[in-house]
């Protein structure tokens, strides 16, 4: 798995402690909706965004 992301040409940015809602929530606050590719789910309050480009400009 963590080669696959290395590999891949997006970045991913990981989340912890929060539930996808509030994830989806923060991000169209944010108004970064536009630069999300997916939200993985890992664990139970685990989740990796999927970034559409590399080095996502204010997303962290």
């Amino acid at each position: 798995m963590w080669w696959s992301w290395i590999k891949a040409a997006t970045d991913r940015v990981t989340v912890n402690g929060a539930t996808r809602s509030e994830i989806k929530s923060a991000i169209k606050k944010t108004g970064h909706g536009r630069d999300i590719y997916e939200i993985e789910r890992l664990g139970l309050l685990e989740h990796t965004i999927v970034c559409r480009e590399k080095k996502p400009t204010g997303l962290v």
